[in-house]
């Protein structure tokens, strides 16, 4: 698969570093293809989700060896992964998944991985979305997006909750870690994003109450058609990713 902007530039950040002991924190198809790239001494790629973690043993299981751990887990507890130090630490989107997996967590998640951080640390986010009125390309995603968390909502589960990069620096700082860069990448939408988030809508559909199921159904239907023709001509560009590479900060002394 492509590996995406985000992680070279994360590689060139790291520059002759070695990766070393490699903590995939909150790991998804994306960054475990990514971190099977790089010459890692250890990989632990962790998830919240048992369905992910038996997809992914399946999807990548010929592909790993002994140095390699896929793990089903959650940073909620204090045992988990408890006296383990890492050279390198990825936390790839996971600040805007801990509302799904762990509610209320968020202002601890930091501090939970700093326990881990032995060197170095790149966090991953997406910036909340602006208001997208005026953007007609844009309000058609703002709706994708809405029917998509709607229908998590409404079939009993939990979405993303995404945080602005000012509050994720803050949180670091507040936790222990020195932030040495910070980048921003716009990102371009195609097919492949729109289709993804329709089958999360379209899989929901039958867990929804009755009387929505015709109306959600409607509305997935006429954003498919809508969204699918404009993403042919050529992908939306909508919102901001960051990338922040940060160390831990030595404890000072006594």
């Amino acid at each position: 698969g492509q590996i995406s902007g985000l992680f070279r530039h994360i590689e060139q950040l790291q520059g002759r570093r070695p990766w070393g002991r490699f903590l995939d924190s909150g790991t998804g198809w994306a960054s475990l293809e990514w971190a099977l790239t790089l010459p890692l001494e250890e990989l632990v790629a962790v998830t919240g989700s048992k369905e992910r973690l038996d997809q992914m043993n399946k999807d990548f299981g010929p592909r790993l060896n002994s140095a390699h751990r896929l793990l089903h887990g959650n940073w909620v507890r204090p045992e988990f992964l408890s006296g383990r130090t890492f050279d390198t630490i990825l936390v790839d989107y996971l600040v805007g998944a801990v509302d799904r997996f762990a509610p209320y967590f968020q202002t601890r998640l930091f501090p939970r991985l700093r326990k881990l951080a032995r060197g170095r640390m790149y966090v991953i986010g997406l910036e909340p979305y602006q208001d997208s009125k005026g953007n007609p390309d844009a309000e058609l995603l703002q709706q994708l997006c809405a029917l998509r968390d709607s229908a998590l909502l409404l079939s009993g589960d939990r979405h993303n909750r995404e945080y602005p990069r000012w509050w994720v620096v803050e949180q670091l700082e507040k936790s222990g870690f020195r932030v040495l860069s910070q980048a921003s990448f716009p990102i371009r939408y195609g097919r492949r994003f729109v289709e993804a988030e329709l089958e999360v809508c379209r899989r929901r559909l039958s867990l929804l109450p009755p009387s929505l199921q015709g109306c959600f159904k409607k509305t997935e239907a006429n954003l498919r058609e809508t969204l699918l023709k404009r993403v042919k001509q050529d992908p939306i560009q909508w919102g901001v990713d960051y990338v922040l590479s940060v160390e831990a900060d030595e404890p000072t002394e006594q």
